[in-house]
């Protein structure tokens, strides 16, 4: 899909309706299917990941071990999502001073 020379300002109101929809619809699939990821894993890791990934493990030590790994999921999505923003922050600034200087330079 090609937005080059689209922005909000180029936009009528139905152009930009139909894209907010689009998004608005892009984003609900999204969250859909990685709740329904997480979802398979919580009903799945009890009954089959203890006893394949852990079978030495007393089998509710293997599940917490489970529900473990689970966590660790959990938590570093939004840590990762929070590391990849500030990243795309340096880089948008690192950007814009190059583009300062290029402008006080007169290129």
């Amino acid at each position: 899909m090609a937005t080059a020379g689209i922005s909000a300002k180029n936009l009528s109101d139905a152009e930009h309706s139909v894209q907010l929809r689009r998004a608005v619809v892009a984003s609900t699939v999204g969250s859909v299917i990685e709740s329904y990821d997480f979802l398979l894993y919580v009903l799945i890791a009890p009954l089959v990941f203890a006893k394949l990934y852990f079978p030495s493990s007393d089998p509710l030590v293997g599940t917490l071990q489970a529900f473990g790994i689970y966590a660790v999921g959990f938590i570093s999505r939004p840590l990762g999502a929070a590391r990849s923003l500030a990243r795309i922050g340096q880089l948008a600034k690192g950007a814009a001073s190059s583009a300062s200087q290029r402008a006080e330079i007169g290129q």
